[in-house]
């Protein structure tokens, strides 16, 4: 798209920096009629005229964002394109720090700013202020759509996704034959696993060809076979460069690879169809190899550090049971078996004398308890009062006791009951006898 101004008031540069440029634009050497100019000159004035033209110096842009990088420095490198052309851009800190949203290739922005030039790369570039979404451009929207499909599909299911071997002995490599990321996997495997056979399938990795290229290098490494593991990369690029990695035949074929595939394409903060796909995604070609190909070395000093602790821990544990069984051979027991004999049996005896000291003590109580009883029965009983000079008249035939004068009748016989026996009598008559009343309290009287 072509730059269009927002309307607002032009920016201005500041009168030094118009006369720093005066200043450059005298490096300048005769040559017949024409002047020659050097480099930094000729950018100078590049420079000073995007500065003098107002509709650049305060401008609105928009297009799709792509090579986003946010620096570590906190300053923001992309460029925004259309169908015809792109422009590079650069975004400081301190205006990202307002962003509001999180920038990401392939989104269509509406960036404001000003063009100046970059002196010492002599390019021209838009330095934005401002930053707000436009919406999504079509090869972003192309992905998410792409990405819905084959999530609900299942080819993304964490369920799915194999294990990389441990000690893998055959590695096939999807990439350019020419490229970087060759490069960079060769050296990690000769460094980590030199044993370790690494086969490269060459294969086209950017452009129109590159989904098919791809999709035959993973159909290739399945019909050979004999593989641990397959990575499939590249180094980083564009949005567009990367494309190849976002096709639906590549995804599938992936999904299909009886082979563990390791997706190891563009960047760390690049993401691609593959990447979901594959059984391991790993943010470089670089760290591919360092997860496929094991350090030998390290290995090695692993297996010997786990050989030392087990030798310590070995030794450790015969010491400790060494020491464990010289402590019991020198107790009691071992030394002077008699000597916990004679203990058991004095314990046994006080043992003895408790339980009859216990027992002897039991009796006397119940002894105690017993003639307690006794007593009390004594007193409740019949005969403790007839002792005491009482006796009991009763009928000699019912043994009914007769304990009133209007029970006996004169001329009937009866029984007397004293202490020692009984008594045969004859009732000859019978004096009745008024039963004593209760003398009242004074208490009583009162009320």
């Amino acid at each position: 798209m072509v730059p269009t101004s927002v309307g607002v008031t032009p920016l201005s540069m500041p009168e030094d920096a118009l006369n720093e440029l005066d200043r450059g634009f005298g490096e300048t050497e005769a040559r017949g009629e024409r002047k020659v100019l050097s480099v930094s000159a000729l950018t100078k004035r590049v420079a000073q005229r995007l500065a003098e033209d107002w509709v650049l110096q305060d401008v609105a842009v928009r297009g799709e964002l792509s090579n986003f990088v946010h620096h570590s420095s906190g300053h923001m490198y992309f460029s925004l394109k259309d169908a015809g052309s792109q422009l590079r851009c650069v975004m400081f800190r301190r205006e990202n720090a307002a962003l509001r949203f999180q920038p990401v290739n392939g989104m269509e922005v509406v960036a404001y700013g000003y063009v100046g030039v970059y002196a010492t790369r002599g390019e021209y570039q838009l330095y934005v202020r401002s930053l707000e979404p436009g919406g999504v451009g079509a090869l972003y929207q192309a992905f998410e759509t792409l990405k819905r499909r084959l999530e609900a599909e299942g080819l993304f299911a964490p369920e799915r996704k194999r294990p990389l071997p441990r000690s893998p002995q055959r590695v096939a490599v999807a990439t350019s034959r020419t490229g970087a990321a060759l490069r960079d996997l060769i050296n990690i495997a000769r460094r980590r696993s030199p044993g370790t056979q690494l086969v490269l399938i060459p294969t086209i990795v950017q452009g129109a060809d590159a989904p098919a290229s791809l999709v035959s290098a993973i159909r290739l490494a399945n019909s050979v076979g004999g593989f641990d593991a397959l990575i499939v990369g590249r180094g980083g690029g564009s949005l567009e460069d990367l494309w190849g990695f976002n096709d639906e035949t590549v995804a599938r074929a992936a999904f299909a690879s009886a082979i563990p595939l390791v997706s190891a394409v563009g960047h760390e903060t690049d993401f691609t169809i593959l990447d979901f796909v594959a059984d391991v995604r790993a943010p470089t070609p670089s760290a591919a190899a360092e997860l496929v190909f094991p350090d030998r070395q390290e290995s090695h000093r692993r297996w010997q550090t786990l050989r030392d602790r087990l030798t310590r821990a070995a030794a450790a544990q015969v010491d400790r049971r060494r020491t464990a069984l010289e402590s019991l051979r020198l107790r009691t027991p071992f030394t002077h078996p008699y000597r916990l004999l004679d203990t058991r049996r004095q314990t046994a005896d006080d043992l003895r004398a408790r339980a009859a000291l216990a027992a002897t003590n039991t009796l006397q109580s119940q002894q105690q308890r017993a003639k307690s009883l006794e007593a009390r029965l004594r007193a409740l009983s019949p005969y403790s009062i007839l002792e005491r000079g009482y006796s009991v008249f009763r009928d000699p035939t019912t043994c009914a006791v007769i304990s009133t004068v209007s029970q006996a009748r004169p001329g009937a016989a009866g029984e007397v009951v004293v202490f020692d026996g009984t008594i045969q009598c004859q009732v000859t008559g019978t004096t009745p006898q008024p039963r004593p009343t209760a003398t009242p309290s004074p208490a009583s009287t009162k009320r």
